[in-house]
């Protein structure tokens, strides 16, 4: 055979199937609706596109009028409502769609709300009109189920839609391709509290029915971030924002052949905190002294929260006064302990020396913002250290009576000096430290004191009626003799 043109021949096949597909989708051209309401040359594009985005809901493919305009504009065409089959075919030519969509805007008030449309369908190829229909509504013809809400201006539109289109699959006498149907099936978004400037991570699983999207990004609020596929996840990172505020995720798929559809999918919230936690650390069972709150047998502390905040991670440290290393350090997950309770040991349980201490309670909030606040403790489980003597210097004898510094203050103290019947010789009282020296110019017989000593935590020291016996000092040089007087004056007085 001769003369034929092979090469021709299958041009022309690739051409009728692909004729074929395109009458299969049923794509539709919509153009700017002509807008009587404005006047004669009043152009529409807000319900033009309102329709677009329904026949794009009902499984037409659909070319939108934001990309007809330019091509409207290169053939001259001055009013949309109108066009030739030279305008026809080049449409044809350019989108390969089966139809075209013109639409009239008759009347239209928003406020009223009030809308009158008229729409006609023509066939591409033979510039034959094939469908047609008129819309008209008011306020008055449509109201809310029992009178509830407000009937507003895009619930005429979807409703006009709804009337205008019903049957059309029918009537055109195709089959319309559904459009994408999207499951989203897990989101990971970590951390959900992050500092600012922070890395952000999200993961997402979704399946897609139909033919996978032209974009795939993540929304944050106007900043748009595209998807990576790894393995059965599709992912996303970015820095967050330096402002504090919680912040939106959407995930968006967007068609731009065919369709011209964008899905959009709320996924999540996260929160930029760079404020560190408030917290307090209050301390019972203790009494307040000038230089700190003390304790005797045990210290309950209670950490709060001054303002609520999510605490992840917490660490509670004993150290001494002076010195950075811990004696005790114990940390925890999760909530603050509801209380703490500390014996004056150290962790294997052994008592610790009495003084001062530092008590260290920190936390950790989700963003990783660390916080901490630490006060002073004194830890003392005994009275303080007493001495009393006596020297016998001829018929004369001294007694010293000493009470060391101790670390809390004294409620009281004391000292009583009675014979061998019982009789009070001397009574001594007070409340603080003392060094103090007592003569008494003769020596009676079965000496003893009584001593009653308490401190402001309890500790306490009494003791009756122990017998006091004399130093007796040997007859000494007077250079020798004053000089022992004046080492004891400068003991009594140094103490």
């Amino acid at each position: 055979m001769a003369g034929i043109d092979f090469r021709k021949v299958l041009i022309t096949l690739v051409a009728l199937m692909l004729g074929l597909v395109l009458s299969v989708r049923a794509q539709i051209i919509v153009l700017p609706f002509e807008d009587l309401s404005k006047g004669l040359n009043g152009v529409d594009l807000e319900v033009a596109r309102a329709v677009a985005d329904y026949l794009a809901g009902e499984g037409f493919q659909v070319i939108y009028p934001e990309q007809v305009i330019p091509e409207l504009a290169r053939l001259r065409v001055k009013s949309p409502g109108w066009i030739d089959q030279v305008v026809a075919r080049e449409l044809l030519r350019k989108f390969r769609a089966r139809f075209i969509l013109l639409g009239t805007v008759l009347e239209k008030d928003p406020r009223e709300p009030l809308l009158g449309l008229s729409v006609r369908i023509l066939e591409t190829s033979t510039f034959k009109l094939v469908w047609a229909g008129t819309v008209s509504f008011t306020g008055k013809d449509w109201h809310p189920l029992l009178g509830l809400g407000r009937v507003t201006f895009q619930d005429f539109l979807r409703r006009s839609c709804e009337r205008l289109f019903a049957g059309l699959k029918e009537e055109l006498g195709v089959q319309a391709v559904p459009p994408p149907v999207v499951a989203v099936d897990e989101i990971l978004l970590r951390p959900r509290s992050v500092r600012g400037g922070e890395k952000v991570e999200c993961a997402i699983r979704m399946r897609i029915s139909g033919p996978p999207p032209d974009r795939m990004l993540v929304d944050l609020g106007g900043r748009k971030v595209p998807l990576i596929k790894e393995g059965i996840y599709y992912l996303a990172f970015w820095r967050a924002p330096e402002e504090e505020g919680r912040y939106p995720v959407n995930l968006v798929l967007e068609w731009k052949t065919g369709w011209h559809l964008e899905k959009r999918f709320f996924l999540a919230t996260y929160r930029v905190d760079n404020t560190p936690p408030a917290i307090d650390l209050r301390v019972y069972r203790v009494r307040e002294t000038p230089e700190a709150p003390a304790f005797r047998n045990y210290v309950e502390l209670r950490p709060v929260l001054e303002r609520p905040d999510r605490i992840v991670r917490w660490a509670v440290q004993i150290l001494p006064e002076k010195g950075n290393g811990p004696i005790i350090n114990q940390e925890g997950m999760g909530n603050l302990p509801r209380r703490i309770i500390w014996r004056g040991t150290d962790a294997s349980g052994r008592k610790l020396p009495e003084g001062v201490y530092r008590v260290r309670f920190k936390v950790w909030d989700e963003a990783g913002n660390e916080a901490w606040k630490e006060t002073k403790l004194i830890y003392v489980g005994s009275p303080p250290a007493v001495q009393v003597e006596a020297v016998r210097d001829g018929d004369r004898v001294r007694i010293s009576f000493r009470i060391a510094r101790h670390l809390v203050p004294l409620r009281s103290w004391t000292l009583e000096l009675r014979d061998g019947n019982g009789r009070l010789i001397k009574e001594l009282r007070g409340r603080g430290p003392v060094a103090r020296e007592l003569i008494l110019d003769r020596v009676p017989k079965g000496l003893r004191y009584s001593l009653r000593l308490r401190d402001v935590l309890g500790n306490r020291m009494i003791v009756r009626n122990r017998k006091i016996v004399p130093v007796v000092l040997q007859a000494k040089k007077e250079g020798e003799e004053q000089e022992n007087r004046a080492k004891a004056q400068k003991w009594v007085t140094e103490f």
